[in-house]
């Protein structure tokens, strides 16, 4: 072994050591508390939040994954049990934080489902921002990494897609944009196919988000499209 995987190594080993020495947070009550017990068990998990969220600053981004994995694990039967409890308005220190690293850690299903709770619940981030617009636009601009690498982002963008109307106009324009490149996509690949009634289908869908997006250089070639492949249908007499 090189000298350098000998190190990369033992940096492995110490993140492991150092996850894995992490005090478990102390448990909810089994039922679901009320306020005052909610209050109760926040603040007496507050300090080792605390003293958690300290312990990450300085470190590499592979260092943070590694301490936020068991993080979340540590706190995960307090964070849950408050979203279950549905204390509505009751500010809690760890659920925030927990959110925030489920996405962190790759957990995109519990970042949007658990996100979701939380926000209902009156939950804002750590910074006293809306929980909700860090998760739009962190699904988002994960949504545009995907599409530049070729990859779907499906199910977890039409999942968050769908609470557009919801969504300040800078933001929804985001979404609407993506959606629109999606049915483009769609659209390609079925009149690639032979399938041309499928194709106008997602062209219009594709029209329709651009529009919503006023994203006009991409609606324009829509467009386009659009007339080509209705010639077409009209060719075959549909």
């Amino acid at each position: 072994m090189s000298k350098i995987r000998q190190a990369q190594a033992r940096i492995r080993a110490g993140l492991e050591a150092k996850a894995q020495a992490i005090p478990p947070a102390p448990r909810p009550a089994a039922r679901a508390p009320g306020k005052i017990a909610a209050r109760q068990a926040a603040s007496g998990v507050a300090e080792q939040l605390a003293a958690d969220v300290e312990s990450l600053k300085g470190l590499t981004l592979e260092a943070k994954a590694a301490i936020k994995k068991a993080l979340v694990e540590k706190y995960r039967a307090h964070a849950e049990g408050f979203l279950a409890a549905g204390h509505r308005g009751l500010a809690d220190p760890v659920v925030p934080y927990w959110v925030i690293w489920l996405w962190d850690t790759g957990d995109l299903e519990g970042f949007i489902r658990h996100g979701r709770r939380a926000e209902s619940l009156n939950q804002r981030s750590p910074l006293n921002t809306p929980l909700r617009e860090f998760r739009w636009y962190r699904v988002l601009d994960w949504a545009n990494d995907e599409l530049k690498a070729g990859r779907s982002p499906e199910p977890y963008f039409g999942d968050v897609y769908a609470e557009a109307e919801s969504m300040p106009g800078s933001i929804a324009a985001g979404y609407h944009t993506v959606a629109g490149k999606l049915a483009m996509g769609r659209a390609e690949a079925a009149e690639k196919d032979g399938d041309t009634e499928v194709a106008v289908e997602q062209y219009r869908q594709a029209k329709a988000a651009f529009d919503a997006a006023k994203a006009v250089s991409d609606r324009a070639r829509v467009e386009t499209a659009l007339k080509q492949v209705v010639k077409k249908l009209e060719q075959l007499g549909t």
